[in-house]
């Protein structure tokens, strides 16, 4: 038997050998989170150079194409998740928002003070409190108290567009902005110079600058933010002092308007402060004060460009499909005869309409890649590892241009959706998902119908003219920031007969 020994061990040495390094291997492979296929990384940076910083939607939609509908990247050690489908989108952030409904820290939000405000704010008590506020003023029911004040100022704007045709991009911010201050505050700015407008639009073009992927170095390199101000490449400590005093005052000079008009006893209609604060018993705790600015504050920087977005969009369709515009005036015609004006009451008899305006969602969303969303515990989806803190991107552009729910999905159809509410639903991903849900949905919906509807019934939208009087028809070219708007082009808002023009000027008279 001894003498055999030396014989066996080089037989078996290597059966060990093999066998211990296959058992380390399954160890390791047991241990190594698996994740969705994504664009190979490099050592170290992973795909950190791979991350777009200008229309990310473009570039997430063609990964989509070659990945498939849950694309994974590695930036740097950051885990990011692109949700290319409807059913991922759905099964990632609605069904699991409660795990899936916190933010990422952006410094630049955090060192001007914008994540303190609700579409930033990390998911906790203040984020239910200001959207709590939001969602109960700003719901279906309690908005019917301002449907007369949207159809008046949807008229008003209306006016100004037929009126002076070379300023409309400018007279359509005044519109949109006076008519969120007044739902807000009760306060209505008489120009575009004005102060409270002037200020949020300025604070607003921070925000957007600072939402820029790759715009700042110390979003990437996070411990620049206690660097000396000698030093080369802290220039952006400046930029974000001029910041935090701009978004003092957009964020404090309506609401203490608004305050004291509530000390004086003057009536200033109704809005959402007042509102908030009869519901209080006529007095606010400090705390609930501090979130009432800032929710107050979100309904005009979170409703002002994506509402400009959405009505570029359907102006720059309109022009582009004038057919379009023939049959929705045929259908309102149907129901006010065409000797009144529609207004938001008769919205549920125009499904037209409504299906015009789920299209303009449909076919350019105003945030195409939403806010991403951050994940606060480790989760799996479908064998593969979510880790906590990762980011997720729901990709609502490409959802919303699948081909196989929406054929020919790059053209502007109406009819896709048949009048059928259910189908024109789906669209409401682009008010976002889970938790994160877009609070006044409703109420820019409103306003936003009381626009579409009154411009259709009484104007041509037709594109500018040149030198020689020929029709300059618009390109399609929109903004690069994480509100996607349609940049300016010439259009015209052409009566389409004197009764129109009629109709609307009594709108004035009555005023």
């Amino acid at each position: 038997m001894d003498g055999t020994l030396p014989l066996q061990l080089p037989l078996l040495s290597p059966i060990v050998g093999l066998a211990t390094f296959a058992f380390v291997c399954y160890s390791y492979a047991q241990k190594t989170p698996k994740y969705p296929p994504g664009p190979p990384r490099l050592p170290l940076i992973g795909n950190a150079h791979q991350v777009p910083t200008k229309k990310n939607w473009l570039k997430f939609t063609e990964w989509a194409g070659t990945y498939g509908d849950l694309v994974h990247l590695d930036a740097l050690g950051q885990h990011i998740f692109i949700a290319n489908s409807e059913k991922v989108a759905n099964d990632l952030l609605e069904k699991k928002s409660s795990i899936s409904s916190d933010r990422p820290i952006v410094q630049m939000h955090h060192l001007s003070g914008f994540d303190k405000a609700l579409p930033l704010r990390s998911y906790g008590d203040s984020f239910k409190k200001q959207r709590r506020f939001l969602a109960t003023e700003f719901s279906p029911v309690a908005i019917q108290k301002y449907h007369s004040l949207y159809d008046k100022e949807a008229r008003l704007l209306i006016q100004l567009f037929v009126q002076s045709p070379d300023s409309v991009w400018s007279d359509l911010r005044l519109g949109l902005g006076k008519v969120i201050l007044l739902t807000t505050y009760g306060y209505q700015p008489k120009s575009t110079n004005d102060t409270f407008l002037m200020t949020n639009l300025s604070s607003l073009e921070n925000f957007l600058a600072f939402s820029t992927p790759g715009k700042y170095l110390v979003d990437a390199i996070p411990f620049l933010k206690y660097a000396p101000r000698w030093l080369p490449g802290s220039g952006f400590l400046k930029v974000i002092d001029q910041s935090q005093n701009l978004l003092q005052s957009a964020l404090r000079g309506p609401f203490q308007w608004w305050k004291n008009r509530c000390q004086s006893g003057e009536h200033i209609g109704p809005n959402l402060c007042s509102s908030v604060l009869e519901k209080a018993g006529g007095q606010l705790s400090p705390p609930e004060e501090e979130n009432l600015l800032w929710a107050a504050h979100v309904a005009l920087g979170g409703g002002l460009d994506t509402n400009v977005s959405f009505l570029s969009t359907f102006f720059l369709c309109m022009v582009l499909n004038p057919d379009v515009q023939t049959k929705a005036k045929a259908e309102i015609d149907l129901i006010t005869g065409g000797d009144r004006l529609p207004n938001i009451q008769d919205k549920a008899s125009l499904p037209y309409i409504r299906s015009i305006m789920a299209e303009v969602l449909r076919w350019s969303p105003p945030a195409p890649t939403a806010f991403p969303h951050v994940t606060t515990r480790d989760d799996m989806y479908e064998g593969f590892s979510i880790p906590k803190g990762s980011i997720i991107f729901p990709n609502v552009w490409n959802i919303m241009h699948d081909p196989a729910r929406y054929p020919d999905p790059t053209a502007f159809k109406p009819e896709r959706f048949d009048g059928d509410d259910s189908k024109m639903s789906q669209v409401n991903i682009a008010f976002g998902y889970g938790r994160r849900v877009c609070p006044g949905q409703h109420i820019a919906s409103s306003y936003l119908f009381a626009i579409v509807a009154t411009v259709l019934a009484t104007c041509e939208i037709a594109p500018g003219l040149n030198e020689e009087g020929q029709p300059m028809i618009p390109q399609i070219d929109y903004s690069e920031s994480i509100i996607s708007i349609q940049k300016p082009f010439g259009i015209r808002f052409v009566p389409r007969c004197p009764q129109a023009r009629d109709l609307l000027i009594e709108t004035e008279i009555c005023l």
